[in-house]
């Protein structure tokens, strides 16, 4: 199992609140990769340009995030999908760099409310009329809960 990258969401020190489309929604994140039999892949591996039927077939060959399996492993769970349970119990449990529980994660990723501009630039890429790409000075400008 390598290393989680500098981005992954499931480190402690990754950007609050963001998620991609699910931006500030933690729980609609990740809930359907521990209860539904879903693939968490690595998000580095998948080219999110392309139409669904590529994205899914990067996805059935791309490789667990070890981020995710490493968090399931420090939290103690086992994630429905075959391939990223596989990947848990092959993970390493690192509570230093890591989130221990689910519950952490999806905190850590609530500490932000979207102001109206965010709001709108996530609308415009989820609509795919702005594939906006949030940095950190746009999530800086949202106000803190």
């Amino acid at each position: 199992m390598s290393t989680p990258c500098k981005q992954c969401p499931c480190r402690r020190n990754s950007i609050p609140g963001y998620l991609g489309e699910k931006s500030f929604e933690p729980e609609e994140f990740i809930y359907p990769y521990l209860e539904i039999n879903l693939k968490y892949v690595c998000h580095k591996l998948i080219d999110w340009e392309k139409d669904k039927l590529q994205i899914r077939e990067q996805v059935d060959t791309a490789k667990v995030c070890s981020g995710f399996a490493t968090m399931c492993k420090n939290a103690n769970k086992l994630p429905k999908n075959r391939d990223s349970a596989e990947a848990t119990t092959m993970a390493v449990k690192d509570h230093i760099n890591i989130f221990s529980t689910i519950n952490e994660f999806i905190q850590h990723h609530k500490l932000y409310e979207p102001n109206e501009e965010t709001k709108k630039a996530m609308h415009d890429a989820r609509s795919g009329t702005n594939c906006l790409d949030l940095s950190l000075k746009e999530l800086n400008k949202s106000k803190k809960i």
